[in-house]
Order: C-alpha cells, then sequence, then structure tokens
C-alpha cells in the first residue's frame, strides 16, 4: 500500500507531462496565425447559399473572397465553409460586406496563405488539464496543502471553464424572455444524415426562416437557443414536420443583435451542466477566502482591558472600514448607473448621425470620475482587512491638565505594520453663510500631541494623555467648535493603511460629565 501511494504522485506527473506535449502542441498548431502579419484587404465578393437537395452534410455554405497587397504582389483568396448554424454565416456576411475593408492577416513564409479570422483562443482551456494533473501529484507528495491546492485548481479550472464557454450563452438566455416578437417564414427544413461518433450515420433536421426588420431580412437556423449540433436528434424529425416551407410561425429576435432570432426562447437544458464549473469556482474561492480570513486572525497576545464599568471606556471610530467600503461602493454603483444612462444616449445620438459633442464630452469627464470611484471600491475592501487599533480610556473622561490612562492594542495581523502613529489633535471649525444660501467652514488646528510613534510590528501597550489647561475644551457652538480627535494612522507596505479617528470629549478642569448635562 505504501508503495502504491507513493507511485501515485509519479503517475499524475507522468500524466501530466504527457498532457502538457498534446496540448502545446494542439494550441501551438492552432494559434500559429497570431504570429502572422497583419494587411488591408478588401472584399471582392460575399456570397452564402442553400442545398435544398437531401442527403449528407450542411446544408448552408458561405464564399467570401477577398484580396490583399503583401510586399509589392496583389494575392486572392477565399475564406468558404459549410454549416449547420445560419448564425456562422450571418455573422461573417455582416462583418466582411462586399466591397468593404477588412483586416487580413498573411504567412510571412508562404504569402499566399492567409484568412480573416484569428483562431479561437479558448483552445488555451486545453493547457488547464496538465496544471490539474501536476496539482493533483503536489496533493499526494503534501497532503498538508492539498486542500490549499484543490481549492485553486478548482478556481483557475471552474472558473476558467465556466466564463469561457458558459457565462456569454447563459446570459443571453436569460435576456431572451426580454427579446421582441415577430412572425417568421419558414424558407427551407430537412432531414440531414451527419457522420456519428460510433463510425455510422445519424438523422439530424435542419430548419431555416426568416423576418424583416426595417426592410432588411433576418435568417435564423435556430429553433431553440442552442446551437443546432447540440439538440436531441430525438425531437428534431417533430421539429421538421411542425415546420414545412412555406408556413408561417411566432419567433423572437434580439433586438441589440437582430441575426438572433429562434423559435423557442426557453432557457435551454444543455446550459444547466455549466453549473458543474460554476459551483467548482464558488468552492474554491469560498475555501481560498476562508483561508484568507483566518489568517487575518488576531496574531497579537490578548490584553487584559479594564473592566466594563464606569471607571473605563472602550472608543469608537467615527468611520469604519466597513463603512466606508459600503459607502464608495453605493456612490460608485450609482454614479457609474447614471454615467451608463447618458453613454447610451452619446451612442444614439452617433448612430443617428447627428453626434451630441457637448453632452460626448460631459460623459468622458463624469465617467473618468466614475472610474475613480470604481477603484475606490477594491481599496476600501482592503480596508476591511486591515488591522484594527482597540482604545480603552481610564477614567472614561478626559479634563484639562489631568492625566488620563490609554490602553491601545492593534488586533488582526498587527506584524505587517511598518510604523503606527497615534496622536491628538484639537482643531477650530468656524461656519458661516455666503450668497445663495451656501454655507462655508474653516479649520484650524491649534494643538497636537504626540502619544506614539514607532517603526515596526506593534501590537499594545499603555499611555498617559495629559490635555495642557491652557487649552480649550470641547465646544458645539452653532456658528463655532472646539473638536478634539484622536487619530490612529498605520502604514503597511502594498495594502490599504490603517486611518482612524475617534471623537474626544475634553471637559474643562474638575467638571465631570454628568455636572455638564445637568
Amino acid at each position: 500500500m505504501k508503495s502504491a501511494r507513493s507511485l501515485l504522485p509519479v503517475a499524475f506527473l507522468a500524466a501530466g507531462a504527457v498532457a502538457a506535449y498534446y496540448a502545446v502542441t494542439l494550441c501551438a498548431a492552432a494559434l500559429r496565425p497570431y504570429a502572422w502579419e497583419q494587411v488591408r484587404g478588401e472584399i471582392l465578393s460575399a456570397e452564402s447559399s442553400v442545398s435544398q437537395a437531401g442527403g449528407a452534410g450542411p446544408p448552408f455554405t458561405y464564399r467570401i473572397a477577398y484580396r490583399y497587397a503583401y510586399k509589392g504582389q496583389t494575392h486572392r483568396s477565399e475564406d468558404s465553409g459549410a454549416t449547420r448554424d445560419w448564425l456562422e454565416i450571418a455573422v461573417r456576411l455582416r462583418k466582411y460586406p462586399e466591397g468593404g475593408q477588412a483586416a487580413v492577416y498573411v504567412d510571412p513564409g508562404e504569402p499566399g496563405r492567409s484568412r480573416l479570422q484569428q483562431p479561437d483562443p479558448r483552445i488555451l482551456l486545453w493547457l488547464l488539464l496538465p496544471f490539474a494533473l501536476w496539482a493533483a501529484a503536489a496533493g499526494c507528495r503534501a497532503p498538508r496543502h492539498a486542500g490549499l491546492l484543490l481549492a485553486w485548481g478548482s478556481l483557475v479550472i471552474g472558473g476558467g471553464i465556466f466564463f469561457a464557454l458558459v457565462l456569454e450563452p447563459a446570459i443571453r438566455a436569460l435576456s431572451a424572455s426580454r427579446w421582441l416578437p415577430a412572425v417568421c417564414t419558414v424558407e427551407f427544413s430537412r432531414m440531414s444524415a451527419y457522420p456519428s461518433s460510433g463510425g455510422g450515420q445519424v438523422q439530424a433536421g435542419d430548419v431555416l426562416f426568416s423576418h424583416r426588420l426595417k426592410g432588411v431580412r433576418y435568417r435564423s437556423s435556430r429553433y431553440s437557443l442552442e446551437s443546432p449540433d447540440a439538440r436531441d436528434s430525438d425531437d428534431e424529425q417533430a421539429v421538421v414536420q411542425a415546420l414545412q416551407p412555406g408556413s408561417q410561425t411566432a419567433c423572437y429576435y434580439d433586438p441589440h443583435q437582430p441575426e438572433w432570432v429562434v423559435i423557442d426562447r426557453s432557457f435551454p437544458a444543455a446550459l444547466l451542466p455549466g453549473l458543474a464549473p460554476l459551483s467548482l469556482f464558488v468552492i474554491g474561492a469560498w475555501v481560498l477566502l476562508r483561508r484568507f480570513l483566518r489568517r487575518m486572525r488576531t496574531e497579537s497576545p490578548p490584553l487584559e482591558w479594564p473592566p466594563a464599568s464606569p471607571s473605563s471606556r472602550l472608543l469608537e471610530p467615527s468611520v469604519t472600514s466597513a463603512g466606508m467600503f459600503a459607502g464608495c461602493l453605493l456612490v460608485a454603483v450609482i454614479w457609474n448607473a447614471v454615467v451608463a444612462f447618458a453613454v447610451s444616449r452619446v451612442v444614439a445620438s452617433w448612430k443617428s448621425g447627428d453626434p451630441d459633442l457637448t453632452l460626448a464630452i460631459l460623459v468622458a469627464l463624469f465617467g473618468a470620475v466614475g472610474l475613480v470611484l470604481a477603484a475606490g471600491v477594491p481599496y476600501y475592501l482592503l480596508g476591511v482587512f486591515t488591522p484594527r487599533p482597540r482604545i480603552v480610556l481610564t477614567p472614561p473622561a478626559i479634563r484639562l491638565g489631568e492625566s488620563t490612562t490609554m490602553q491601545w492594542q492593534f488586533t488582526g495581523r498587527a506584524g505587517k505594520l511598518r510604523r503606527a502613529r497615534i496622536y491628538i489633535e484639537g482643531s477650530e471649525w468656524a461656519f458661516w453663510k455666503e450668497k445663495k444660501n451656501r454655507q462655508s467652514h474653516r479649520r484650524e488646528l491649534f494643538r497636537r500631541i504626540e502619544l506614539l510613534d514607532t517603526g515596526g510590528p506593534v501590537f499594545q501597550g499603555i499611555a498617559s494623555i495629559q490635555i495642557p489647561g491652557d487649552t480649550m475644551p470641547t465646544f458645539e457652538g452653532r456658528n463655532f467648535r472646539i473638536v478634539w480627535e484622536l487619530k490612529v494612522h498605520g502604514e503597511i507596505p502594498f495594502w490599504t493603511d490603517v486611518n482612524e479617528t475617534h471623537r474626544l470629549e475634553v471637559l474643562p478642569a474638575g467638571e465631570n460629565r454628568e455636572e455638564r448635562e445637568l
């Protein structure tokens, strides 16, 4: 059993090496056109056809002829193919209209070899397979880290598959309930024979229907939101019989992409297995988040705080990190939602041929502010996980000229602090009204008392607070205020710094809080 357990990592390593060889070879061969040179070409013709005869093979074909010049020589080529999905042809014909210009990718070693489109980069998902096998091998060799490696593997593999293959069709399927209705005319329907995975042939149904929108005809071969290749062949015979050429049927189209036309817009069952990679992503993210939060817990030794009694008081910050994060997130969402609405108006004005330059400039300026607000969201999110200062005053009231004991402690990863400062500031605030009832204010700092300024990790300590008797106590008036604040600042490399402000109530010498309330 022990020898078999020791051979298991070797087997995973060997399988990962073989998978890596084939994955790299496949991806390198498929993505080689990305190294080709790009030139401008002219579309000579763009044609499509429907094969009315029965038999085997896809019924829809396309042919796009183009020419391009490379190093002084003119070359002609074409992009052609056959498919069961008319959407592929519609997208190509819209992107490459006859007489238009297009980017052409030319093989420098063979200038007569070219293509109009680059390969689908999602083929790189095959590279996740060897990494998964190597992670399994590492987990077998280091059982302590097996859970961490499994979490990272679930996050990367599940997230890669879901976001690359499932997210876009899932969003389209969810938005299909808002698609607009239309009446489509069936142009073509037949049962065709296609090669099966077992080496034989399988019967499948093909349909083609169309509708007109603003004088333009849009065709589609998608009975449902699923690709024709993903439909169940057992149901296609009934679909072909129901959709006879010349008949009309209700259909639905996407107002933003009119080439997307379907008859059945219900959520496709083929997308339900896509919840499997999503669940892997969520599980991996949850495990890593819990591990991160566990590491953010207190590293400092416990401090024996004074008992909860009138003789001591725990200071509360004026604004918490969670409050700053929630406020920034709320403002960013509202602000960018308004900007997004304005952007749609700008795009509509440009599409109509009457661009609104003034609105475009304003949207650009407000959009820049929105980007700053959006960047502040992750910044304040990191602030939620910074070390937190806990400060207790004994006695709870601070009087001019008298000493008060301050006990402080940093909870969380206080070892990451590079510098910590605790100080008290006294300031004068003046308020007045100007024209148009606009209120203005002025703040003047008149006293700063340093309590702590240390470099390196700091966890806890005790300090004495004494505010000189020749200063002013806390005062709250309509046009004038005296404000005392205890501020905590901690510097953390490559992280959000600690910045907290605690309001202090400073009483005149010999006066207590009960006397002031009376």
